[in-house]
């Protein structure tokens, strides 16, 4: 995990081979169009997992970001202009910093959906893409007025291992969202999404 680097090309090729002509053409899809997946992907499971960030020889100086996206109803159009840009943010971020590894979550309502976090492995190619593209867009949510973006941030807390740490460095974590923080995450869902078996909080 976490080898090779984002490339201009493989981002396009990615694109051809889902049938997509160009960046610009994501957002006059539907959003379900563009995510097409149903169901949480084995891939992207929080359940017993921890993710990596390791420094090697390709990437000694590794930095860990995690883009957190919104999944609920109202975010569609951000979801897919994350995907339109993508290209040029990773782009970016490289001409500046070549050890960057990238995760993408999705978040949801933990009182609600069935699906309400999802994690990425770290990756630094087109990887990262592969993934994200299988993102359960379940646009859920329920009839309160938060989200759940806190347990984005229990999981990178509580289940990354981060070589940068070693380094008396931090990793970056961007969440993006329209809804208020989550005051609490419900019990029984918590152990249900992160496999702990009954313990609670």
């Amino acid at each position: 995990m976490g080898g090779g680097s984002w490339t201009a090309s493989a981002y396009n090729s990615r694109l051809e081979s889902r049938g997509i002509t160009s960046a610009d053409s994501i957002m006059s899809m539907d959003t379900h169009q563009y995510y097409e997946s149903r169901n949480l992907a084995p891939v992207l499971n929080p359940k017993n997992v921890t993710r990596e960030c390791c420094d090697s020889e390709e990437h000694p100086n590794t930095i860990p970001v995690i883009l957190a996206l919104d999944v609920t109803g109202s975010m569609g159009a951000a979801a897919k202009a994350c995907a339109a840009k993508f290209n040029e943010i990773m782009t970016s971020l490289y001409e500046k910093v070549n050890d960057i590894q990238f995760m993408t979550m999705a978040i949801g309502d933990f009182s609600y959906d069935r699906a309400p976090l999802q994690v990425s492995q770290y990756e630094s190619d087109i990887r990262i893409l592969e993934q994200m593209d299988q993102i359960y867009f379940e646009g859920g949510g329920g009839g309160n007025s938060f989200e759940s973006y806190t347990a984005a941030w229990y999981f990178a807390l509580n289940h990354t291992k981060l070589d940068c740490w070693k380094r008396g460095k931090k990793g970056i974590i961007i969440t993006m969202g329209d809804k208020p923080l989550n005051p609490y995450l419900p019990g029984r869902e918590f152990d249900r999404i992160f496999g702990y078996g009954g313990v609670g909080w």
